[in-house]
């Protein structure tokens, strides 16, 4: 008896759930036709996605060209050719963003084909004409080119020849003396030039870039730069790598108008006798902290207008001396007042530095 009460109470609550479902698809049913009219009518005044207005393309053609300027480095830094950071990747947005890229010249300035970018021989004067047409888009502004030279580049320097004259900034990095030699143009308006050259090409014939009135800056690297012509007396700014230092000598002696010099020199293993170098207007002086020690270097420098060094510690330091006495004696010879001095890997602390040199502001 138990058990057939069980029974029909549990039939009852089944009849129940069927009763409450079939109410449930009996309101579905009555939901489901204003929701799939509101759905054919959103898809019918959905917009056409052509004719969507973004705001970003609603603003005024110079505020976007200002836009465009700053999503570059800034000049004289050069995009890549290739890349997230190329102004190629803006004509690739929309229409109305390419026309707007193909006319400003100022994005088209400068132009880097960095340390990996070769591309295979056979694709190589497509990639020159790349740089043809990049160069053409410029105008008639200033250039700034910088690149790593190879082995198949020599199209790419030909391409780059016929702008020469305006570039203001020219960097060659792994250069080949080969490649560099058919540039025989003037570049009046060249103020900076780097040359790194390739290792073990240079042929020592000299080379010679015409007609430099404005270079100013010059970064130089390896044994070949002696080879090298350039107009030493009116650089103000020269940094100097991988070179003995004898040979760095002879160049210091023919820029007499430096005011911030970089060295990285080598010593030969017999020492030089090296006379007096005077330079008058030197504010700056960098030794590298690769630049191998070489005291009596210090010692013949007159500076008297240096207000910043930078050099290792080691650099002052001889088998007889500290380093306190020895910075004492370059700077009473040089007849500075140096007003900032920075030390790479000081055995010494700084404020031993601070109670020896109290005049020197800035000690790190």
């Amino acid at each position: 008896m138990i058990l057939d009460r069980g029974a029909r109470r549990l039939a009852k609550k089944d009849l129940k759930i069927l009763d409450l479902e079939a109410e449930m698809a009996a309101i579905a049913n009555r939901l489901s036709v204003p929701v799939l009219r509101l759905e054919k009518l959103e898809i019918e005044n959905r917009p056409d996605s052509s004719t969507l207005a973004y705001p970003v393309l609603t603003l005024p053609n110079e505020i976007t060209v200002e836009i465009f300027l700053r999503f570059l480095p800034s000049y004289p830094y050069a995009p890549p050719m290739f890349g997230l950071l190329s102004p190629i990747l803006l004509t690739k947005i929309c229409r109305q963003w390419r026309e707007i890229a193909l006319a400003t010249p100022m994005l088209w300035r400068a132009i880097s084909l960095p340390q990996g970018w070769v591309v295979d021989a056979d694709r190589i004067e497509a990639a020159a004409s790349a740089v043809s047409l990049w160069l053409s888009r410029s105008g008639n502004f200033p250039l700034s080119l910088h690149m790593f030279d190879h082995d198949d580049a020599l199209p790419i320097i030909l391409a780059l020849t016929p702008h020469l004259h305006r570039a203001e900034h020219l960097s060659f990095r792994d250069a080949n003396v080969g490649h560099l030699s058919v540039i025989d143009i003037p570049m009046p308006m060249l103020r900076s030039l780097c040359l790194h050259f390739e290792q073990g090409v240079f042929t020592g014939h000299p080379l010679t870039f015409r007609s430099l009135p404005l270079l100013r800056s010059v970064e130089l690297d390896d044994d070949g730069v002696p080879s090298v012509i350039l107009p030493w007396s009116q650089l103000t700014s020269l940094a100097l790598k991988n070179l003995y230092v004898d040979v760095t000598v002879s160049l210091l002696r023919e820029t007499p108008r430096l005011v911030d010099c970089t060295l990285n020199f080598w010593n030969r293993p017999d020492q030089f006798d090296f006379t007096p170098l005077s330079l008058p207007h030197l504010k700056t002086l960098i030794l590298d902290q690769r630049c191998d020690a070489n005291l009596s270097f210090l010692y013949t420098l007159a500076t008297p207008a240096l207000v910043s060094l930078q050099l290792p510690e080691r650099f002052l330091v001889s088998p007889y001396s500290d380093p306190i006495p020895s910075l004492e004696v370059f700077l009473t010879n040089s007849g500075c007042r140096l007003q900032q001095l920075k030390l790479f890997n000081p055995r010494f602390s700084r404020a031993a530095y601070r109670t020896a040199f109290p005049s020197i502001a800035s000690i790190e």
